[in-house]
């Protein structure tokens, strides 16, 4: 079987997708375990922890440092958590994956990341960029404010994109509902990146960029929201079903993520 792994802890999603015959390993990267006196030799040591890799699961985590986006910008998010650490070991993986063709389906931060590996402009809080658009009611559709009691993700639909895409192939509707949200910062667009948007969130004349592709990759999947929480809540936790997205297209991410892998 593959060598598929997740670039951040994730027991239960491990759990949930070992029930369902999926198995995944950490790929836990810490830069600065490598030491800094020898940028090079640390950058040796990433890339062969890489050398064997045949899928990527990349999940969501902290906000990204905007030092990194093509156009660095000085931090507005707030004051929000910055892992500088995991900033430069997601962005290294997703590179490398970019260069040497390793599938990949990366959720929330990750796609984020893949994303700014290609260029993508961004968004750094989306209540603040609504304010830019003129939009003053943000409803807090893509994640419960800080502080609110008994937090949890928020869900929505999403529109699929009339493009040729995995996502449309997988999904195979024009929406999809109910999916699992937790996110404050967005790609803006795509343009000029090689990179093709593949479904939107539409609010108040706002759209907001809800997955990306690479279609010359063989499977390079971004999603802005969280198939993994919907798969764990109905699957380990016997939630409800209908208060959640489709689960078995939810799995069909992965087993797309897998079926690739093996090619």
């Amino acid at each position: 079987s593959p060598n598929i792994v997740a670039n951040d802890k994730h027991t239960v999603l491990k759990k949930t997708l070992k029930k369902q015959g999926i198995e995944v390993v950490d790929l836990i990267l810490e830069w600065n375990r490598f030491g800094h006196e020898d940028y090079w030799e640390s950058a040796r040591k990433v890339m062969e922890t890489f050398d064997g890799i045949d899928g990527v699961f990349g999940t969501g985590g902290e906000d990204i440092s905007p030092s990194l986006y093509k156009v660095p910008e000085t931090e507005k998010n707030h004051g929000e958590t910055i892992n500088a650490a995991r900033d430069i070991s997601d962005y290294a993986l997703q590179d490398y994956c970019r260069r040497h063709d390793i599938p990949v389906l990366n959720v929330c931060r990750s796609e984020q990341m893949m994303g700014i590996v290609y260029g993508v402009t961004f968004i750094q809080d989306i209540p603040d960029y609504y304010k830019t658009q003129g939009v003053k009611a943000y409803k807090e559709i893509h994640r419960m404010a800080p502080g609110t009691p008994n937090r949890d993700y928020t869900h929505h639909a999403i529109r699929i994109l009339p493009v040729n895409s995995k996502l449309r192939s997988i999904v195979g509707d024009d929406t999809f509902d109910k999916v699992s949200s937790w996110h404050h910062q967005n790609i803006l667009s795509v343009a000029g990146t090689g990179l093709i948007q593949t479904a939107e969130y539409t609010d108040q004349g706002l759209s907001l960029v809800e997955g990306v592709e690479d279609p010359h990759r063989k499977f390079a999947v971004g999603l802005q929201f969280h198939p993994e929480n919907d798969i764990k809540q109905v699957v380990l936790n016997h939630k409800d079903p209908k208060g959640y997205a489709d689960v078995d297209i939810c799995l069909a991410f992965f087993k797309a993520l897998i079926a690739a892998s093996q090619k």
